[in-house]
């Protein structure tokens, strides 16, 4: 399998509703597990845009009993040619499996370095013996500042703060697929809850809000991920 992944590189929210697609102020709150050899870096390679530009280029192995390691060499593959070009530089990139679904099968989930926090981007599932690009899943990894995996499979986002503008999405698989279901926002004190299946937008006092944010949190028990780097897979 060799389908295009670049666009799944350069993923924006380009267009935010008031539901929960808001431009936020920049910070961030991601719960991740940083690799050791990571965390032996020092700060300012661990936040340096042009850290990945300091390494060889790599490629791994890819093995058609492992539909992911193709999507992984298409990548690096990327990366590769970007590290070519003279002026570029790429933030570091890592990887983490997971069965999201419960369906015994795990996913791959593609994130990058940013400001010191790994912060996922995109996600692949085995369907039909391939690695498919989840294409609900949108985040903007310069803006976003809370992504969490809680152990039902749910992934919530969040663009901006409490008490001004923000925007929480919601994720979760259906029959394989990764699906936007329900959006929650905050847009200068007025609440709406956006239910993405009906395409229903509905104003909610803060109260609701509240609740509805703590029904679709689930038991709020997040995973922590064994994020690795990209360059390793397979080992």
């Amino acid at each position: 399998m060799k389908r295009a992944v670049v666009a799944g590189l350069c993923v924006v929210l380009a267009s935010l509703c008031a539901c929960g697609r808001i431009t936020p102020e920049e910070e961030t709150t991601i719960t991740t597990t940083i690799p050791e050899t990571t965390q032996a870096a020092s700060t300012e390679e661990l936040t340096s845009e042009t850290a990945w530009s300091s390494q060889p280029t790599v490629t791994i192995k890819t093995n058609k009993d492992d539909p992911h390691s193709f999507v992984v060499d298409e990548y690096l593959n990327y990366y590769n040619e970007r590290l070519n070009d003279k002026n570029s530089g790429m933030r570091p990139h890592y990887y983490a499996l997971y069965d999201m679904d419960g369906n015994g099968i795990k996913e791959l989930l593609i994130a990058e370095l940013y400001a010191g926090d790994i912060r996922l981007y995109d996600i692949f599932a085995i369907q039909n013996g391939e690695a498919v690009r989840q294409e609900e899943f949108l985040v903007d990894t310069e803006k976003v500042t809370l992504i969490a995996i809680y152990e039902d499979g749910t992934i919530k986002t969040r663009h901006g703060y409490r008490g001004d503008q923000m925007a929480l999405n919601y994720f979760r698989f259906e029959s394989g697929i990764l699906r936007l279901k329900t959006g929650l926002g905050e847009d200068y004190g007025v609440f709406n809850h956006y239910d993405y299946a009906s395409k229903t937008d509905t104003l909610i006092s803060k109260e609701e809000f509240e609740l509805l944010e703590k029904k679709f949190d689930g038991n709020g028990q997040i995973v922590e991920l064994d994020w690795k780097p990209l360059a390793e897979y397979g080992r």
